[in-house]
């Protein structure tokens, strides 16, 4: 992803994250390098700003509900 906004959408059962920022001082949901969690129910427009990083998503079984 390279500064873009996906859509938005919560997690049923949470969201694991692993950020690997690949040029310049790449950000996911203003996080930098390294692992997010995002809990059940939660939501978000999964966001990369200040470069390109590519982004490993784990959905626990596979749950995602798009709200927009």
């Amino acid at each position: 992803m390279q500064d873009i906004a996906g859509r938005h959408h919560a997690h049923p059962h949470g969201e694991i994250d692993l950020v690997m920022p690949q040029g310049g001082d790449a950000r996911f949901d203003g996080r930098p390098a390294g692992w997010v969690v995002y809990p059940p129910g939660g939501a978000h427009r999964p966001t990369v700003s200040g470069g390109f990083a590519l982004v490993l998503y784990l959905l626990p079984q596979g749950a995602i509900e798009f709200t927009r």
